[in-house]
Order: C-alpha cells, then structure tokens, then sequence
C-alpha cells in the first residue's frame, strides 16, 4: 500500500511532465512528415534527440499513444501485417484551418480538414469541428462553419497535440517563424514538394490521385490462393492451386461450398471467373485448358488455352472472356469468346500476370505477381493507374457488383476487400 497523497502528488507530477512534452514529441513527427516509424524506432529516436527534454520511452510512450488518440491530430498509427507504425502522412496549412492525411481501416487513406479556430477554444477534440474530402470540398465547408460559430481569426494555425490531455494549446505551431527557415522543408503553402493548398486568385490544375483501401481481409480457406470470381449474388468463388479445389464464400470467407477442380488433384488449379448466367470459368495450368463449370462443378465446356500457362479469368459486361497467361515468352492479356477464338490479345504491362477481371466502366484490372501490384488498363491495354497490392505476391482480382476489388494473394495467404480511392491533389 502507499500513502494517497504521495501517489497523487506523483501523478499530477507525472502528468505534467507529460503534457510538456507533448507539443516537442508533435513537432518531431512534424519534422519527419512522409516518415513512418515502427513504434519501438519512434520511441527511441525521441529519447537520442536533443529537442525533447526526456529520456524516459515509458512515458515517451504514453505521450505518443495520446498523440496518436486524439482525433484532430495529424499524427497516425498504421498497422501493417501486425507491426505498428507511427507518424504523419501528409499535412498542410490555410488560413483558419490544416489538412492532414489520415489511415483507416475501413475507409483507407483521407483528407481530413480540421478547424483551427475551435483548436485554439476547445479543451477536447470532441468539441472540434472537422471533415473529410478534397481541398476544395474541406474549404468550403470549413469556411462555412467558420463564418457561423467564430468571430475572431486564430493567431496561429496550430494542430490538436494536447487536446486529447484536456488543456489547450499554448506553444509554438508546427510550422512558425522559428522553424521555417530557408532548407527547413517546412512551408505553410507547401507540403510533398507540391502545391496542395488553396490561395486566393490563384490558378490550379486537377490531378486525380487513386489509392486502394483496405475494406477487410480474411484467410484463404486453403495455401497458395489463386483466382477470384464473384456471383451475381456478390458470393466469392475461389481456386486453391494446393487443394485443387474450388471455393464458394461469402463476403466475411465463411465456405458455402466446395468441390474439386476438374482434375481432381492432379491439376494446377488457376483463374476464376463468373459470367452473367452464374456459369464458373476456370483455369488449369497443368493441361493448359479453360473450363466452364456449373456451380456443381460439372463440366459444360472446355478448350484448350490460346498460350502455355494460363492463369486469371475474368468476364466482362458481354461475357467475353477475358484472361492472362504468365508463360515468360508470352506474358499476354487475351479476350476470348465463350469457344475461346482470340478477340483481342494486348500486352500485359509487367512480367507476371497472375489475375484479371472486369469492372462496370469496362477498365481492366489486372494483377501482377512479379510487380507486386495491382493496374488498371484500358481495352487497348494502356495503364491508367498502378497501386502496390497489399502484400507482396498477388495472384487473383475479382470486381463486385460495387466494383470493390478482392484480391488474393499467396505470400499473406489472404484475400483482401479493396476499395478504389479517389483524392484530388491541386497544384
């Protein structure tokens, strides 16, 4: 036991020292924009560095965890196969409000617009007001929060480090006089390089930037997962190159069915496809067939592939087959008709095509095991986006009825949910 008032003289101490540190811990992070740092990194680079008045990582780490915690703040945890890391992604700043790149689970990668004016007032990151969206989109709204709830202008623009600990800002902003020196690579109208906030009177050019976001993630029912088609009833059909099996899911990886590939054990058990009619189009690579299956697994028809090692399958909108074969000497994407004469033959933009399929625009999306990413193609074949897939050997794509993106891959043993992304960067 201890004496109460010794404890509670400790922790108001304790909790001083920790909210003196705060506005430090943010400015490193600050400082480090477009670095994530593992935790146990993080940690140690602010105990070394001579900027934060404390060695102790234990409470180093209680600083970063409310850092992290409170909802207006910049600074992210993003957790990637189990490993968490820390830092901030992307920030700028306006006139009466900042922007900041967040991580999320469900939603990925968003713009976050956080008003500066009820920083500097609040006490709790509840009370608050911020929004996700473009630029453009953040600018409005704020503007007009702003010209509702406040009538003074900020003095400075200042992110929420300390809101989470219950006590408003008093220090220096991440981005001031002191710190914005020429070779800082800090600049209130600047951030990756780049243009990307909003100046009045100024003109600016419109870039799509896309990203792929994590909706959710389950393990394959089997090792060595491979093609993905999905239903009309939006039910995941899967291949298992180890259990030459054929999967049924549903969309949390729950089996609904199973039966064996067409041969049986001894084939090579590839790409998946579903046409409008529900029929199941299916790969073998050990005999060099594409196969149209029922949702049995009865064989209704079969033909020879156009090349030596074929792999995705995917239908489109008419029902043309399309499909990737990853032999070295051809690496092609092909479209087929429902006997497998070649429509269109185009060259598949990396060297390991491994999965393909259709979306409602009729864009290709095509995945790549050797690139480890994940394209989208127009039907000439030109890249119109590339994204890294969420691990690092993806072997199957299937779109949808919501032209979400599932994607297999081996080395994870998993099949993600992905969603397309879409921010729109000014410059």
């Amino acid at each position: 036991m201890a004496h109460a008032e010794k404890i509670i003289k400790q922790a108001n101490a304790e909790r001083e020292e920790m909210q003196s540190l705060l506005r430090p811990v943010a400015e490193f992070f600050h400082g480090h924009e477009g670095t994530l740092f593992e935790r146990y990194e993080a940690l140690e680079e602010l105990a070394k560095s001579e900027h934060i008045p404390s060695e102790n990582t234990r409470l180093l780490g209680r600083v970063v965890g409310n850092l992290a915690a409170d909802r207006v703040d910049p600074i992210q945890n993003v957790v990637k196969e189990g490993r968490k890391y820390i830092g901030i992604v992307e920030y700028g700043e306006h006139d009466y409000w900042y922007e900041y790149v967040e991580v999320d689970d469900v939603h990925g990668r968003v713009n976050v617009g956080v008003c500066a004016q009820c920083v500097s007032e609040s006490n709790s990151d509840v009370s608050v007001a911020k929004g996700v969206g473009t630029t453009k989109e953040l600018a409005a709204r704020i503007e007009s929060h702003y010209l509702d709830k406040h009538s003074v202008e900020p003095d400075t623009v200042e992110t929420g480090a300390t809101l989470v600990s219950g006590t408003t800002i008093a220090g220096n902003s991440a981005i001031h006089s002191g710190n914005d020196g020429v070779g800082s690579g800090l600049d209130a109208e600047t951030y990756r390089g780049s243009k990307n906030i909003l100046i009045e009177d100024e003109v600016y050019t419109e870039t799509n930037v896309f990203g792929l976001g994590i909706l959710s993630q389950f393990t394959s029912p089997s090792s060595f997962p491979q093609g993905i088609g999905l239903d009309s009833n939006d039910s995941i059909w899967h291949a298992s190159l180890s259990a030459s099996s054929i999967y049924q899911l549903d969309q949390s990886g729950a089996t609904l069915s199973q039966f064996a590939s067409p041969l049986r054990g001894r084939g090579n058990a590839r790409g998946i496809g579903v046409d409008s009619n529900d029929s199941i189009w299916h790969a073998d690579a050990s005999v060099g067939s594409i196969y149209q299956l029922d949702q049995s697994g009865s064989i209704l028809t079969q033909f020879a592939s156009p090349s030596r090692l074929p792999k995705g399958i995917g239908l489109d909108s008419s029902d043309s087959i399309w499909h990737v074969d990853g032999f070295i000497a051809f690496d092609s994407i092909y479209q087929l008709d429902q006997s497998g004469s070649i429509l269109t033959q185009l060259a598949s933009p990396s060297s390991g095509p491994s999965g393909i399929d259709i979306d409602s625009n009729d864009s290709i999306w095509n995945v790549d095991s050797d690139a480890d990413s994940i394209y989208q193609l127009d039907q000439s074949g030109n890249a119109l986006s590339q994204f890294a897939s969420p691990s690092s050997i993806p072997t199957g794509i299937g779109i949808d009825s919501n032209d979400s993106i599932w994607n297999a891959d081996v080395d994870a043993n998993s099949i993600y949910q992905l969603e397309k992304e879409k921010r729109i960067k000014y410059e």
